[in-house]
């Protein structure tokens, strides 16, 4: 199994979480915007993730998903994370990912992860970096 995490991040509360994520898969980690898409063939699991902008997925995140349209991931297995406030009106971003995942054709392995952080700028909530251990999941599917 060879995997990835792809993020985006602002004040690198996402970087932090990508980074334990990547971790726990012994996975590479890129930045958006260091993506290419043709390398990504390489790869055979997947979590993408990145702070909620706006209710929304990043800037970044979007282009990133936009450079990965025409390419072929069937078979790809991938999951999701985002980072955000603790707030019903915060926004979904690791939803938003999924779904335009699934039009590109990954596999989903696994629901969302949410991470929560004390305030637009965070830091991450206490213990909310334990969260990785979840994505464990990604390398049994």
């Amino acid at each position: 199994m060879k995997a990835v995490v792809v993020y985006d991040t602002k004040f690198g509360n996402t970087e932090q979480v990508a980074k334990g994520i990547a971790k726990v898969l012994n996975a590479d980690s890129i930045r958006v915007s260091d993506l290419e898409a043709s390398k990504l063939k390489t790869y055979d699991r997947f979590a993408f993730g990145c702070p909620v902008h706006a209710w929304n997925m990043s800037s970044g995140m979007k282009m990133a998903l936009q450079k990965l349209e025409g390419e072929s991931f069937a078979g790809k297995k991938a999951a999701t994370f985002d980072t955000r406030i603790d707030s019903r009106f915060a926004g979904d971003a690791a939803t938003k990912i999924q779904k335009k995942l699934k039009k590109l054709g990954f596999e989903l392995a696994m629901k969302p992860v949410h991470f929560i952080v004390a305030g637009r700028e965070g830091p991450l909530v206490e213990g909310e970096i334990n969260k990785v251990q979840a994505f464990t999941a990604l390398k049994s599917t």
